[in-house]
């Protein structure tokens, strides 16, 4: 398959899911992002150290993260900034050693902490 066709794919498939999010799910509709610009897509790639792959950027330029889905667990379409942000993140860890060495997880929101949450693998009950 070549660049071109590639690309009229990711379109095709954006095309299906647009419509089926505007049938069944318009709310989620409403919360897709624009599409990324090619300089957002440069410094993404900048911040990562890393070239995208084609499709992926073709399908930041139709929409650049967005709606949330709430399956089993709240799941995020990331932006390139959110992306960017949770790789660093990661890096971050990495370099501390361990996860545990890290402190509060990230994951752990103000509520969470404020509440008493422990930290640790394994809690009494």
């Amino acid at each position: 398959m070549n660049k071109s066709n590639r690309m009229d794919t990711v379109e095709a498939l954006w095309r299906q899911i647009e419509t089926w999010l505007s049938i069944h799910a318009p709310h989620a509709w409403h919360m897709l992002r624009p599409g990324a610009s090619q300089w957002e897509i440069q410094e993404a790639e900048v911040a990562l150290g890393s070239m995208l792959p084609e499709h992926f950027k073709a399908s930041c330029r139709i929409h650049d993260g967005g709606y949330i889905i709430d399956l089993v667990t709240e799941m995020n379409i990331f932006s390139l900034k959110d992306i960017v942000a949770e790789w660093q993140m990661f890096q971050e860890l990495d370099e501390v050693g361990t996860w545990s060495d890290a402190g509060i997880p990230y994951y752990f929101t103000e509520h969470v902490t404020r509440s008493g949450w422990q930290t640790g693998p394994i809690q009494p009950v």
